[in-house]
């Protein structure tokens, strides 16, 4: 359970500092309950925690192709959102007007942005892919309502869902207490990977 994490924020919360005092790690821990959390924050390339930090590796930006290894099934939800929207077969991109174009570059940038923190999540606290689950699960449990409302069309409903994931509190794994790590725009790119994941849709197969 992110023994990392939880040992640096504790000896934060103490005034101390692990990697800068030397201070060794302690065996058990309140799990956060009660503790004055110091607030973790990203810059220079970094995590910062206190006195602390860790490397965090910036998102990665979208291919210009899509790679469809990844990303096959989110977007041909979104395409069918905009075709049903727009009363026009969509196949890719190129078959939408600038304005959706630029709109689905962004998504396409938020499901990056929520790739870059499930990479940096694996990479530095203990059972980071556990606890980047937990997030997904947590954030489905906020948005499936919404997504499951009546629309006019499934644009709306993607549009509602990503909009209520953005101003959703998430509370699932011990990242979220830092809200300047996990933002609106990862937010949204974990709707897009529950889309993947086959627990969003914003087109049902059958309709």
């Amino acid at each position: 359970m992110s023994t990392w994490l939880f040992e640096i924020l504790e000896a934060n919360a103490d005034n101390r500092d692990l990697l800068v005092d030397g201070t060794a790690f302690q065996p058990e821990f309140e799990l956060l309950d009660d503790l004055p959390l110091a607030e973790g924050h990203i810059s220079s390339g970094k995590l910062h925690l206190g006195r602390s930090a860790v490397a965090w590796r910036k998102s990665p930006s979208p291919p210009e192709s899509p790679d469809f290894n990844v990303e096959r099934t989110y977007l041909a939800q979104m395409e069918s959102a905009y075709a049903e929207h727009l009363h026009r077969q969509i196949r890719s991109r190129d078959d939408l007007p600038d304005r959706q174009r630029k709109e689905y570059d962004r998504q396409r940038g938020y499901f990056y942005n929520a790739e870059g923190l499930r990479r940096n999540m694996r990479d530095v606290i203990d059972d980071g892919e556990t606890e980047f689950h937990a997030m997904k699960d947590d954030l489905y449990d906020g948005v499936c309502d919404v997504c499951n409302e009546e629309y006019d069309d499934g644009l709306a409903r993607m549009l509602a869902t990503l909009n209520q994931a953005a101003i959703l509190p998430l509370s699932g794994s011990v990242i979220t207490r830092f809200p300047t790590i996990v933002k609106a725009a990862e937010k949204k790119g974990i709707c897009h990977m529950l889309v993947n994941d086959t627990r969003l849709e914003w087109v049902s197969a059958d309709e």
